[in-house]
């Protein structure tokens, strides 16, 4: 997504190579995570102007070939647009029988 960032001119960014929904990294990794936090901490710091941007250069710990980069149930947004274009609605095939429950429960 750095391209995309650099579009739209948000001021500052730190990107990673990390898969989708785990920008701070492995769970329970506290160490990592708080390497990263302090990398975009002293971002924060040391940018002098807008356009700040800062690759990060640690690498997730398992070969990329076996990493799974997305999510098992797209995002939310992809299944609004893959409506609104007409297609089929990626979110029909992952129901979630706890949330329907709840969802039924409340109305």
């Amino acid at each position: 997504m750095p391209e995309t960032t650099e579009r739209v001119c948000v001021p500052r960014a730190v990107f990673v190579q990390y898969p989708f929904g785990r920008q701070l990294g492995v769970v329970g990794d506290y160490a990592g995570q708080r390497r990263i936090c302090e990398d975009m901490a002293a971002l924060l710091e040391d940018a002098k102007a807008p356009n700040a941007y800062r690759h990060l250069p640690y690498e997730w710990p398992e070969p990329p070939e076996t990493t799974k980069w997305q999510p098992d149930v797209p995002a939310p947004i992809f299944a609004i647009r893959q409506a609104q274009k007409g297609g089929h609605n990626l979110l029909d095939d992952f129901k979630d029988e706890e949330r329907a429950a709840y969802t039924d429960a409340e109305r």
